[in-house]
């Protein structure tokens, strides 16, 4: 190489170098978070009456365990979502004793500590406060804010709507609140849910600015990044082995930069909130049809609010305690509470509030009904997960805890409680994995879910239930 052709090679790269510094420098300058950590989000999400044991338990080990039939629709819609999962089993050999189970896992050991009126079972004012109720009469209330709250009222984020809180087939009217409420701003205060998708629209999007400068903003970053990228790949053909080493140095440095430019301008790229159907259908006490369509449009809705950045923290509630909500879209006619329960009925007894005939069809029945449901949950972070952010994706920044009111709906028990966790937000839990507990409370894990949005603390509601986190979750 003659010295001129030298010089010019060097000024191309020297050129070409500022290019990348330049992009950089851009980046860093222009959108002003390139290189902040995308935001740590909570989700929970919440099904009712429980669950048949044997189709929701996973088998095998830690790492190579088998999910059931009710978990399944996770690894179908999206196989690489059973490596963002930490599931929860009991520590010993299963057994059974009437259908009570007596191995514990995690127990909701809460509702102990006070008497509890026995035609009130569920326990929902506990699962997410991990404290005993207020009682008077057949009444209950939350004494304390669910771990959801807890954390909105210590971090303070600074998104539009503090939490969302979505819900289809949920109604308060003329019910106690035991039925009904998950989440709690503090002792006896419920927060109302968004039951119907075109209230959640209204609410949430109706006042949204989708802002288009910055957009075009976004789009000129990317076409200097583009032209740094021609002028590399120009002189690539013509240099020797060094200087191409130095030249692929570069080209890898910008290619950082372009999928940073990408990942972390996800929220104005990706705020897309979803156009509502002219007609929705109703769930009424006695019309079930249009609960598939609603469960789509708020899961569409929450997938939005998350990508526009419009909270951190959210949830989604599925029917009450009591479920009065058939499945005719499954072939199940009976309300979902009374399949729970798979009581053989009188000859004669058809209506709704009544069980099955045949206990076996209802457990069945029961069983076909939550694995809809989880296919749901499925679709729900397989949206996340397709979502680039930063490094990764959304769901490695979000952590969804799936819970459920109890764990053999037919008993209304406590123990062996059917939760697990999707996402380890921010690398903080190792995820992919089975564990067991052989006894642990439910509290400990709501401890853990705090202490994974870096709240440094060893209890949670009752003091008198809690351990410590549960050991061995985070990496």
């Amino acid at each position: 190489m003659t010295p001129l052709l030298q010089r010019r090679m060097d000024r191309r790269l020297m050129l070409a170098g500022s290019g990348s510094v330049f992009a950089s420098s851009l980046l860093r300058s222009v959108t002003g978070f390139a290189q902040s950590a995308p935001p740590k989000r909570l989700v929970i999400w919440s099904t009712p009456c429980g669950v048949i044991e044997e189709d929701f338990r996973p088998t095998g080990g830690e790492r190579n365990f088998v999910l059931p039939r009710i978990l399944a629709p996770l690894e179908r819609v999206n196989p690489r979502l059973r490596e963002k999962l930490l599931m929860f089993g009991p520590g010993r050999a299963q057994t059974a004793l009437h259908g009570v189970r007596t191995e514990r896992g995690i127990s909701v050991k809460c509702n102990a500590d006070r008497p509890v009126p026995s035609t009130i079972g569920h326990g929902c004012e506990t699962l997410l406060t991990g404290i005993a109720p207020t009682i008077a009469g057949e009444a209950r209330s939350a004494a304390g804010p669910s771990i959801d709250q807890w954390l909105v009222q210590r971090l303070n984020p600074s998104t539009r709507f503090r939490s969302l809180q979505f819900s289809v087939g949920v109604s308060a009217a003329g019910r106690n609140a035991h039925e009904w409420a998950l989440t709690w701003g503090g002792a006896g205060a419920p927060l109302p849910v968004m039951n119907d998708p075109r209230e959640a629209f209204t609410r949430v999007f109706s006042n949204l600015m989708i802002d288009d400068s910055a957009r075009r903003r976004i789009a000129r970053r990317q076409s200097v990044l583009d032209a740094v990228h021609r002028n590399f790949t120009a002189v690539r053909g013509t240099l020797g082995a060094e200087q191409r080493r130095r030249l692929e140095a570069h080209l890898t440095a910008l290619r950082e930069v372009e999928q940073r430019v990408q990942n972390t301008t996800g929220a104005g790229a990706m705020c897309r909130p979803p156009t509502l159907p002219a007609s929705i259908g109703q769930v009424t006490w006695d019309r079930f049809d249009g609960i598939p369509q609603q469960v789509g449009l708020q899961v569409d809705l929450m997938v939005a609010a998350l990508q526009c950045g419009l909270t951190q923290i959210a949830s989604f509630q599925y029917g009450t305690a009591a479920a009065n909500l058939a499945a005719p879209w499954l072939g199940i006619d009976e309300f979902i509470h009374t399949v729970s329960h798979g009581e053989v009925i009188q000859a004669g007894q058809t209506d709704r509030y009544r069980s099955v005939a045949d206990p076996v069809a209802a457990r069945e029945k029961f069983s076909r009904y939550n694995a809809w449901l989880t296919e749901q949950l499925a679709r729900f972070v397989d949206a996340l997960e397709r979502t680039p952010e930063g490094s990764g994706t959304m769901l490695d920044n979000t952590l969804v805890l799936v819970v459920n009111e109890l764990s053999d709906g037919n008993f209304h028990t406590h123990q062996n409680m059917p939760w697990y966790l999707i996402g380890n937000v921010g690398e903080h839990f190792s995820t992919g994995r089975y564990v067991t507990f052989a006894d642990k409370s439910h509290n400990d894990l709501l401890v853990s879910v705090a202490r994974a949005f870096g709240q440094d603390v060893m209890s949670f509601g009752a003091p008198s239930a809690c351990t410590g986190p549960l050991p061995g979750l985070t990496r």
